[in-house]
């Protein structure tokens, strides 16, 4: 099977906009590093940085119940631990994540540019070791864009893949949603290796355009018509880590 991966993401702040990777390092146990590791409380969330447990997404602004989020493009400099908040190419904020007047600029800006939005007021969090994922499970998403593929052409939709949100784009000669039949499956990538344990159930945040910033149509219904189902894309667990790029070679095991 010629089956390579495509495009690799992180989501650095919960909701928002992906960093596309040309590579990088799994570790066992681990999501991809940065991914989901802000995010921004939708009034109190009741998290708590020092003992940081799984929290519903409800709690953070999410695309789910904010689709404005998605007209804002986060640039993670995890390097320096910066971060530049960009609007239409403009650069709306540029602030560092390693000082108080920092975080408060990050704060300030984002109650403001959603202000009638929220809940209360916004508090970026960020705990050792803890990724702001929807679920328990230190994991990576996957989707096959095959998948994509043959849901556009069963809708006559055109679908961006980022919708889905997942860390690995993976593409090739995988059949259409050949991969909600594969739990308890092994990617081999590289030297890395993924466990398959869980499809993803869809939630409005698919019904989002990435580049409108508008919540457009209903992607949960048409998986539901067509296919009896709302999966798309699966996790998996990095069982064992490596060093992985765009462009590798996949297998199956």
């Amino acid at each position: 099977m010629n089956l390579f991966l495509n495009h690799i993401y992180r989501y650095p702040i919960k909701g928002f906009s992906p960093d596309r990777l040309a590579k990088t390092q799994l570790e066992t146990g681990q999501t991809i590093v940065g991914d989901r590791k802000f995010s921004l409380e939708n009034g109190d969330s009741g998290f708590d940085i020092y003992d940081p447990q799984h929290t519903s997404k409800a709690k953070f602004i999410v695309l789910a119940k904010i689709a404005k989020a998605a007209s804002l493009n986060i640039i993670y400099d995890d390097a320096v631990e910066f971060i530049t908040i960009k609007k239409h190419s403009k650069t709306l904020l540029e602030a560092e994540l390693t000082t108080a007047s920092g975080i408060r600029d990050i704060e300030f800006f984002i109650n403001d540019y959603f202000d009638g939005d929220l809940k209360g007021d916004a508090k970026l969090l960020t705990a050792d070791n803890h990724s702001f994922s929807d679920v328990k499970e230190k994991c990576i998403s996957i989707i096959n864009l095959n998948s994509v593929r043959k849901f556009e052409a069963d809708t006559g939709l055109t679908i961006n893949p980022i919708r889905f949100r997942c860390n690995l784009h993976i593409d090739g000669d995988l059949p259409p949603f050949d991969e909600l039949n594969m739990l308890g499956k092994t990617l081999n990538i590289g030297k890395a290796k993924l466990k398959i344990f869980k499809k993803i159930v869809r939630c409005p945040a698919v019904d989002v355009n990435p580049t409108t910033a508008m919540r457009d149509t209903d992607l949960n219904k048409a998986l539901k018509q067509n296919y009896d189902h709302m999966y798309m894309g699966v996790y998996a667990m990095v069982e064992h880590g490596g060093n992985i790029a765009a462009g590798d070679k996949i297998s199956i095991s």
